[in-house]
């Protein structure tokens, strides 16, 4: 995990003012660095979308554990989330793989942009969710 990520998810400022806004933040930088993993055929690109994808993917897991602090009544839902991610970790590898002997690094790629894309969308479908730090929770 990228540590400077994980230190800025952490802190109080984003804690209790824009961890919903941040965590669609860090959803997007992945995004964007997928895409510019596909795109991009220059190391040092390359290199700024790895760093990218690992900035965005600090950030997932305190955001979400945070919502669980502001959010008790939630504590299930987001705990499923959790699991998910767990559940992810352990799947997502195995067909990274596959793709990869399949289709080359691109289809590598291709997986981990899929679950990227689903995170987004979960995001944007459950937006009550993901809005931890309103007004009717502090």
């Amino acid at each position: 995990y990228f540590p400077y990520g994980r230190l800025l998810s952490r802190s109080l400022y984003f804690a209790e003012t824009v961890c919903s806004n941040f965590f669609g933040i860090s959803v997007l930088c992945m995004l964007v660095a997928m895409v510019g993993l596909f795109v991009f055929h220059e190391m040092t690109m390359i290199y700024v979308c790895i760093a990218l994808i690992g900035f965005g993917n600090s950030n997932i897991f305190p955001i979400i554990f945070a919502g669980v602090a502001a959010m008790p009544q939630k504590k299930n839902e987001v705990s499923g989330l959790m699991i998910i991610g767990l559940f992810g970790g352990t799947i997502f590898p195995l067909a990274m793989g596959v793709a990869s002997d399949a289709i080359g690094q691109s289809g590598a790629v291709a997986v981990m942009t899929v679950g990227t894309v689903f995170v987004f969308y979960m995001m944007k479908s459950n937006a009550d969710l993901f809005r931890f730090f309103n007004d009717d929770n502090m």
